[in-house]
């Protein structure tokens, strides 16, 4: 059905408006100028509303992802319709508030986790939906000189524009277009090459081609033939890559070792932490455990922050070697580590092993931490702010991955929004980890599509660097993810659960782990290469 009245709507303004009668240079008197006459105004606000409306329609719950092959071709067409800075506002527009419906999660985040006001937090999500819509700015302010300028290559040029703006553009939560494809898995291959900016690129690739097919037809009768082609063989053979590391899987995992893994999903909400004292709280994880082990669990795994003693401490050391020995178990869990130099504290949100035979491990700080909750930014220039807000307590970030082995297995572990993040992970495979165990406390998010989405970016770490993940969060969503970024049965929200599952230890072999982003950047250099030419030469003549 939505894919019917995508088309409809589509071939209805489409068809309705001859570009060739129709003298771009000539802009309307008064109200509409720059914008228009009031029926292509209408046709291309239309347009707009439909490029927004895949933001929803493409991001789960519903993930309609065969819609992004077609989904940007309105939009193409409305920022190509007419001149004028009416290209400019409505794709302010347009980009703020396809954002709000991914990121509107965050007025109800910042609150709980942060003590900042409701309405200060609805007004910095609308800062941040503004400021993401710079891309949809560029876009429609580039893409139109690239036609003019590359009446053929602008195909090629515009995907690797979208690449060097998910890339390059600086984000709190990272979102790349590619995620829409994190349940096809023939496709989501492609990240152990290029990264998601290779699924980014892919699929804007399609619409370009699409639209260049159907405007050709339109004004000249003409069949662009060869762009399509050349789309439908780059289809065929990242299937055919993503066949092929499924073989790999398949042949592997009859030949590496299966760990199972008891995951302790409490379901302890902010509001129960502060009713619950340590002993009630402690005494709920053990008896969870013990379910675990008697079920035939490998590693028991508590969550961030959920052991409230600073886990440097002797206290925590003998309660938690004891456990660990009483389980008969390895114990991998999160909680705070307190450092003192010169009377001053330093916290860090932390996560530590204990072994029943050797003890502690090492210890790994959290790198990334979470703005507003964890870290106040711009924290000296807006003091003046500040000082107004009840705030929590200011953690103090680790510097390096840390890669410990555990019976054997060589692990790191990847604390709340740290598994969003493509570098950081890489960094932490690249020191030599087989696996990743990424623990979270998303009960801030409440019932929202966040923790769907943190899951969702959660498997392209797993693809891209060809390892699995194991995720728990205190109230959900805890799974794993296998090396190909398939996901395991997932929990429910809110749900109490002990949660045991077979991980295959299967590595892949993966470019992007060694390599890096060399592909983001090779479109970041055609990128600047392309506005060069735009600068320097005149636009070549319509053909």
């Amino acid at each position: 059905m939505a894919l019917e009245l995508f088309a409809f709507s589509f071939g209805f303004f489409y068809n309705t408006i001859d570009l060739k009668k129709k003298n771009d240079n000539q802009k309307p008197p008064g109200l509409w100028k720059g914008y228009g006459n009031p029926r292509l105004l209408f046709l291309r606000l239309g347009a707009f509303g439909l490029a927004i409306a895949q933001y929803p329609l493409l991001n789960i719950p519903l993930n309609l992802w065969p819609l992004h092959w077609i989904s940007w071709i309105p939009f193409i067409w409305a920022i190509r319709a007419q001149k004028g800075r009416g290209n400019l506002l409505f794709a302010y527009i347009g980009g703020t508030i396809g954002n709000l419906f991914l990121f509107s999660w965050i007025a109800e985040f910042i609150p709980n986790f942060s003590n900042v006001p409701k309405p200060v937090s609805m007004l910095l999500v609308f800062v941040l939906c503004s400021y993401l819509s710079l891309q949809w700015m560029a876009l429609a302010v580039l893409i139109p000189r690239l036609v003019k300028h590359f009446p053929r290559a602008w195909i090629f040029l515009a995907p690797a524009l979208v690449v060097t703006l998910e890339f390059l553009m600086p984000q709190i939560f990272p979102y790349m277009q590619g995620l829409s494809h994190f349940r096809v898995n023939p496709v989501y291959q492609l990240a152990s090459i290029t990264g998601v900016y290779g699924i980014s690129y892919l699929l804007f690739f399609s619409n370009c081609v699409f639209y260049h097919a159907l405007d050709g037809f339109r004004r000249k009768r003409t069949f662009y033939w060869k762009p399509l082609l050349l789309l439908m063989i780059s289809v065929i053979l990242v299937l055919g890559y993503g066949w092929w590391r499924g073989v790999q899987y398949r042949q592997k995992s009859t030949q590496v070792p299966t760990l199972t893994v008891g995951l302790i999903q409490s379901n302890i909400t902010p509001h129960q932490h502060r009713k619950m004292g340590f002993q009630q709280i402690h005494q709920l994880y053990l008896d969870m455990s013990r379910e675990a082990v008697s079920r035939g669990a490998d590693w028991i795994i508590w969550s961030e922050g959920e052991f409230k003693p600073h886990l440097n401490s002797p206290v925590a050391r003998e309660i938690l070697e004891r456990d660990s020995r009483e389980l008969g178990r390895p114990l991998l869990l999160g909680g705070f580590h307190m450092k003192y130099k010169n009377g001053r504290r330093f916290p860090s949100n932390s996560a530590i092993q204990v072994d029943p035979e050797t003890g502690l491990g090492r210890r790994y700080d959290k790198r990334m931490l979470v703005p507003f909750g964890e870290y106040l930014p711009f924290e000296k220039q807006l003091s003046f702010i500040y000082r107004h807000l009840s705030r929590r307590q200011v953690l103090y970030p680790g510097k390096d991955p840390v890669v410990q082995k555990l019976q054997g297995i060589p692990y790191a572990f990847l604390i709340c929004y740290e598994a969003i993040f493509p570098s950081l992970v890489r960094e932490s495979v690249r020191a030599g980890a087989h696996l990743l165990v990424n623990i979270t406390y998303d009960a801030w998010f409440g019932r929202t599509s966040a923790p769907y989405q943190h899951l969702m970016l959660a498997t392209a770490r797993s693809v891209e660097n060809g390892i699995p993940l194991v995720r728990l969060g205190t109230t959900g969503i805890s799974t794993v993810i296998d090396a190909l970024g398939r996901t395991g049965e997932q929990s429910e929200l809110f749900q109490p659960r002990v949660l045991l599952y077979p991980v295959k230890l299967v590595r892949l072999p993966s470019l992007y782990t060694r390599i890096g982003n060399l592909f983001s950047w090779i479109c970041v250099l055609f990128t600047v290469l392309g506005l060069i030419h735009v600068i320097i030469k005149p636009a070549l003549p319509r053909s």
